[in-house]
């Protein structure tokens, strides 16, 4: 209870000078319109750096700015808890550090609101759930509710807090979450309909978070995803973020002002291979070429005379979604796919578990081992360059990086998604349906021996994917330092260490003024990606030591 507490409500010298800054920097206009704009309440120092320049933006038109908690888990219905945000939303007691009202105070903020809290009539719920019931895995990622589109981040939503694989439309659960999130679909109709705001402001635009995001496009108000690396204008043409991977042109250096560099790219996969992770934000996370410095027994039955197929699995409830849809509604149902066809061949089959499984993932993946016993389970651990080296002949992944990865080393990976991030480029097997993927599958003799990759495209697309996003928008040349000095990727998010290293930063105020103009651009454009000057080229490449 004690350290709870500690975590709330002991002060943070660092936030503490944060927030004394902006409340010198964001002036509230004495008089404001009733345009309001609405921000999400979130985590990430980063964020609630970029924030500032958005809210000192719309500040200076003279919108009123509102801040709202997102989340819809049932347990944010509870009454203890309600009764902490209603505490904590209007005494200024927080740190800052693990409750953000403080911040958001000082970010300009004027009231917080919570979705859902307030009884809104659900519209004809057992007409609608009859109609769900109707329909396949498939037809949910695309059903509407009162005209706007939820299948999807619903599904994995549904996926996420309830920690299974695919849903089960019979179960008491699956009913209860559609009632939870259409009873907070029309909460937020019923808001906007009574209040006239300008734009949205979101961390994520998958799961719950998305559902502000539908019903605010679906009546022509402007969204935003702002982050501390990225920000992207969210529309009906283009729901979901990350997805710039679709303007990449293979063939062209240029793009969203980035130069790309086949010789940075060199220099940063050899570091990546030779077990330097903080090279790039992804591999930071996770990284195929990890070496634990051993292999899992069972790799000694990647050498036979067959052909080896490794099947790369990935947290089943991560967001299957999130880059749009695949050729299979989720990730469990195209292992599924995997297993029944795995009878009708004559591969050896092995299986490797994500290195960021959660204890329900394994459930998961047990219950599917305990179906196929055929299939000899790997460790999270093995490195694939180092299964590759042992006999791994293709790897099976729905979007996976470890396409790129294997490529790398002259090995295939089949992927399972139309919407992968290296779709543009041809260094990966990826059929355009079900039936052309099981196809691919019986075919994977063929697809090893005629498998020849160039390596110009990969390193193509390892640049202008990976080390493009090693550039932050908010610390441009100065990207390296910040990550020096709070210990890497990792520690960037959530260390109050950023906001030092930012009172820093903000000391030169040419710098501010460059990052509020590019917001003002931003804001007043039509661009989808936020494509700031990468002005820390020079900085990546000293660092690769080109």
């Amino acid at each position: 209870m004690l350290k709870k507490i500690e975590q709330n409500l002991i002060r943070v010298k660092s936030i503490e000078n944060f927030i004394e800054s902006l409340e010198s920097r964001i002036q509230i206009p004495s008089s404001q319109n009733c345009k309001i704009v609405l921000f999400e309440m979130t985590f990430g120092m980063p964020r609630f750096i970029a924030y500032s320049f958005f809210l000192q933006y719309w500040k200076s038109q003279g919108y009123q700015a509102i801040a709202y908690w997102p989340k819809i888990s049932p347990r944010s219905l509870v009454f203890t808890n309600r009764i902490i945000r209603f505490v904590l939303s209007r005494l200024n007691i927080d740190n800052g550090k693990s409750r953000p009202y403080r911040i958001m105070r000082a970010l300009g903020c004027s009231s917080f609101i919570f979705a859902g809290q307030e009884n809104v009539r659900y519209q004809d719920r057992d007409k609608q759930f009859a109609q769900v019931q109707r329909l396949s895995k498939s037809q949910l990622l695309s059903f509407s509710y009162r005209e706007i589109l939820i299948g999807d981040i619903f599904y994995d939503w549904h996926l996420n807090i309830r920690k299974i694989g695919t849903p089960k439309f019979a179960s008491p659960e699956f009913r209860s979450d559609f009632d939870l999130f259409c009873r907070t679909t029309d909460w937020w109709i019923s808001y906007f309909q009574q209040n006239d705001v300008k734009a949205l402001h979101v961390s994520h635009t998958v799961y719950d978070q998305a559902i502000p995001v539908r019903v605010a496009l679906s009546r022509g108000i402007q969204v935003f995803l702002v982050s501390g690396d990225r920000n992207y204008r969210i529309t009906q043409e283009n729901l979901l973020s990350d997805r710039e991977y679709l303007y990449y042109e293979k063939d062209q250096n240029l793009q969203f002002q980035y130069e790309v560099s086949m010789e940075r790219a060199e220099a940063a996969i050899h570091k990546l291979v030779n077990g330097d992770k903080d090279v790039d934000p992804a591999h930071a996370i996770v990284s195929g070429f990890e070496y634990s410095g051993r292999l899992s027994k069972n790799t000694e039955l990647l050498n036979s005379n067959k052909n080896n197929v490794v099947v790369a699995l990935h947290c089943f409830g991560d967001a299957p979604h999130a880059n749009g849809t695949q050729l299979f509604p989720d990730f469990t149902e195209w292992m599924q796919e995997i297993g029944d066809l795995s009878l009708r061949t004559d591969f050896r089959w092995f299986i490797k578990p994500h290195p960021s499984f959660t204890s329900s993932d394994y459930v998961i993946m047990e219950e599917f081992l305990a179906e196929f016993p055929n299939f000899i389970l790997l460790s999270p651990s093995d490195s694939n360059n180092l299964l590759i080296e042992k006999g791994a002949d293709i790897f099976l992944s729905v979007h996976g990086t470890i396409a790129f990865e294997t490529a790398l080393m002259g090995t295939p990976t089949l992927s399972a998604s139309t919407n992968a991030p290296y779709v543009k480029y041809d260094f990966s097997y990826i059929p355009s349906s079900v039936e052309e993927f099981r196809k691919y599958v019986k075919d994977i003799p063929n697809l090893i021996s005629s498998f020849k990759p160039k390596r110009r495209e990969i390193l193509h697309y390892y640049d202008i994917h990976h080390l493009r996003s090693a550039t932050h928008w908010i610390w441009g040349e100065q990207t390296s330092k910040v990550l020096e000095y709070v210990g890497g990727y990792l520690e960037l998010p959530d260390s109050p260490k950023t906001l030092e290293y930012w009172l820093q930063v903000r000391a030169d105020s040419s710098w501010l003024d460059t990052l509020a103009r590019e917001t003002s651009d931003f804001i007043e454009g039509e661009k989808y990606l936020h494509d700031f000057a990468m002005n820390d080229l020079a900085r990546i490449n000293k660092k690769l030591e080109l």
